[in-house]
């Protein structure tokens, strides 16, 4: 469990240094930017960094003996599996094992139950694409993805299927072949700029930083703040997608596909472990605002500037890698005259009142 608050901290820390930094910002801090941050902290949530605390440890003895500071003496030894503890020549039952084998089994047991509750949204999301009536896919509009395929060099191949259902329109689903569900009645111009925002969203893998969010989730039930992170990701996934697909749009084009995203907010309904132009209507004023904004100010950010500053970030969370326990080699020989009887003292630890 140590472990796991070590993790929960350094992805929290991660997620809430880049959501300040996009508060100070405002507007100037791009949606691709902020998307790419929460990733990172999505990988904090996940990644146990244990093993960079070695590192800087290494590094801080070399400062203390350059500094000719006098290395910090242990006294205590742990041995085994910490079940009990070595002191002053005497033997202990670490009765806060217990304690932490309960918390362990509350915190398993809830994320089955996060895990389950997710995995029914999955089946639910099953049932409504099969009640979904499907034609072929247009020629024209199967051409225009293949030509995008190209331009991009995307290897996977999409799947197009034409979806006449008024409950589920415009959306996609699977990661290596990924499947667009998308509306047949749409006019030219809007189908394809409804199946340019799918594309991008096949490109850059984002159904995959889904599903890693919700192991964020089962991992990490109890944190808030994971609960925060993934709906902000979620959020800055359809930003940034809007952002990309906004850089080749002409003005006419922009204006329609602003009004295509309020007009999908009101007809999509919510397909878990899908990527759609919009969902519930939730966040659409300030997607469309964003897209606005960028219109009116066409401000280039520079890209070096971000790599600067998102390697500071990073650097200054790692430093929360000092939450993670430490691992101290046990060195034995000084219990050497003791160890023939270390199995008898176990044994007859309940007797000799050390618990």
């Amino acid at each position: 469990m140590n472990y796991l608050g070590a993790m929960t901290l350094s992805g929290t820390c991660f997620f809430l240094i880049a959501k300040l930094g996009r508060k100070i910002s405002k507007n100037d801090f791009p949606a691709k930017q902020f998307y790419l941050c929460l990733k990172v902290a999505i990988l904090f949530y996940l990644a146990p960094l244990f093993w960079l605390r070695s590192f800087y440890e290494e590094a801080y003895r070399k400062c203390r003996k350059w500094l000719q500071i006098p290395p910090k003496i242990e006294t205590n030894q742990v041995f085994g599996e910490y079940r009990y503890v070595y002191e002053n020549g005497k033997l202990y039952l670490n009765q806060a094992l217990t304690t932490e084998v309960i918390i362990i089994g509350i915190w398993v047991l809830a994320a089955m139950g996060v895990l389950i509750w997710q995995i029914s949204k999955y089946l639910n999301a099953k049932r409504m694409l099969l009640s979904v009536s499907m034609e072929e896919a247009d020629a024209q509009d199967s051409a225009y993805v293949e030509q995008c395929r190209g331009a991009w060099g995307m290897r996977r191949q999409v799947i197009l299927k034409a979806g006449v259902s008024d409950g589920i329109k415009n959306f996609t689903i699977g990661i290596l072949r990924p499947v667009v569900f998308y509306d047949v009645e749409e006019t030219e111009t809007d189908k394809k700029l409804l199946l340019l925002h799918e594309l991008v969203h096949i490109r850059r893998m984002d159904m995959v930083w889904k599903i890693l969010s919700v192991a964020v989730l089962c991992l990490h039930w109890m944190n808030p703040f994971a609960w925060w992170c993934v709906r902000e990701l979620e959020r800055a996934c359809e930003e940034s997608c809007d952002e990309e697909v906004q850089r080749g749009l002409t003005m006419e084009e922009t204006m329609r596909y602003a009004q295509l995203i309020v007009e999908h907010s009101q007809k999509n309904g919510a397909m878990q472990y899908s990527l759609s132009l919009s969902k519930e209507g939730k966040k659409v004023k300030e997607r469309v605002e964003m897209i606005m904004n960028r219109m009116e100010k066409k401000k280039k950010y520079n890209k070096w500037v971000g790599i600067v500053s998102l390697c500071g970030m990073i650097l200054l969370n790692s430093l929360t890698v000092f939450a993670y326990p430490r691992v101290d080699e046990v060195n034995l020989g000084t219990m050497n005259g003791e160890q023939e009887s270390f199995e008898m003292r176990i044994q007859n630890l309940e007797g000799d009142g050390w618990f």
